[in-house]
């Protein structure tokens, strides 16, 4: 069954009316487009004519300006010094002394055995001059034994600065300062 003659010529009628108004509002939008460009333009060339314009000249009134006040260089130190001084008492006034960071606590006795096996560890690892992964494992262990003490905090010092200092290779993903 053949379409009727009529619907071919309005199916191209209908296509060419969409693109007419297709290219209307493309053509709409170009102007609006062309007149922003147009006032930007005019914007940047009054900015340009600001820049390069002068500035305005100051307005001075007539008559011999007044000397600057001379401060002997040892009365403003000395002046300086005292403000320094005030702020200071009254910061601490205010503050109150601060208090020293308290040392970590010694190690108990029973600690003693555990203390011994971490410092012959971290002497192997850093006579070796590498860490392996169960090193860090059993390092982990023995520290956390010693607990916040004076001595564990000394063997991980020791471990940070030979790292820091490249004499100490650790595994992809260890810090000494971890352990």
């Amino acid at each position: 069954m053949a379409a009727p003659r009529y619907l071919i010529p309005a199916g191209a009628l209908v296509l060419s009316g969409a693109l007419w108004l297709s290219h209307a509002r493309q053509a709409e939008r170009l102007e609006a487009v062309e007149r922003e460009l147009a006032g930007l333009r005019e914007e940047v060339r009054a900015a340009n004519a600001r820049a390069s314009s002068p500035p305005p000249a100051a307005v001075v009134a007539p008559g011999p300006a007044a000397p600057a006040p001379v401060v002997p260089p040892e009365a403003f130190a000395a002046r300086v010094a005292e403000l320094l001084e005030e702020r200071l008492r009254a910061q601490a006034a205010r503050q109150g002394e601060p208090a020293a960071p308290k040392p970590p606590p010694a190690l108990a006795p029973e600690k003693q055995p555990a203390l011994s096996k971490a410092q012959r560890m971290v002497d192997a690892v850093l006579s070796a001059g590498v860490m392996r992964p169960e090193d860090v494992t059993e390092l982990r262990a023995t520290l956390a034994e010693l607990g916040p003490s004076a001595e564990g905090h000394a063997l991980r010092q020791r471990l940070i600065v030979a790292s820091n200092r490249g004499e100490l290779k650790l595994p992809p993903g260890v810090l000494p300062f971890l352990l």
